[in-house]
């Protein structure tokens, strides 16, 4: 049975805080720490089986993060993903979080107008989409979901061996915009910082 998104997260971050050292308070660093902790284990496996270890993790997020700088998006510019859970939204959130920049999920399920309205609040300068999700406007980059290998997977993101400059710590620091579902309405955001995830 293959681990989706929230799931790693949870399990990452459920160890960390139950370890008996104070536990890191921003994303990266926790990915840092469990990469230390767990090295070649398994993190992640995808639904087309394949396993993606903490190490590999932390190694893809940080070639993504320069692929990101590289497109402009510096700390605390939103980046859109238009992806459903899956490996491509989980390394490209914690490349985001890398660089300082804030994610904001955007449903890939929703119709084309509620993913514009979304997206207009959003205001993004990069959206990250799977084919036919992405809007007609704006800096974006399209991505297959479900790669077939770690060599695969955001081949158009990834800088090789590269690695972005560390954050200063900083728990205030935005990092999400959590959208409802817009099962009643227009989908609303909330905005959360390290602190709070």
């Amino acid at each position: 049975n293959a681990c989706q998104f929230c799931g790693s997260e949870y399990i990452i971050a459920l160890v960390l805080r139950n370890s008996r050292d104070d536990p890191p308070s921003m994303i990266p660093e926790t990915l840092r720490e469990a990469t230390r902790r767990f090295g070649d284990r398994p993190a992640f496996v995808t639904p087309r089986g394949w396993p993606i270890s903490y190490a590999d993790l932390d190694r893809v997020s940080d070639e993504v993060a320069v692929g990101l700088a590289r497109r402009g998006v510096a700390p605390g510019a939103v980046v859109a993903l238009v992806l459903p859970p899956g490996v491509e939204y989980l390394v490209t959130y914690l490349a985001a979080a890398k660089v300082g920049a804030i994610t904001a999920g955007v449903n890939d399920r929703l119709a084309a107008p509620e993913r514009a309205k979304v997206l207009e609040v959003a205001d993004p300068a990069l959206v990250v989409a799977a084919p036919g999700a992405a809007p007609d406007r704006g800096e974006v980059v399209e991505t297959a979901p479900g790669a077939d290998s770690l060599a695969d997977l955001l081949p158009h993101l990834r800088v090789a061996g590269a690695a972005p400059d560390p954050l200063p710590e900083d728990p205030g620091r935005s990092v999400a915009i959590v959208f409802t579902s817009g099962t009643t309405g227009t989908p609303k955001g909330a905005l959360y910082g390290n602190r709070q995830l």
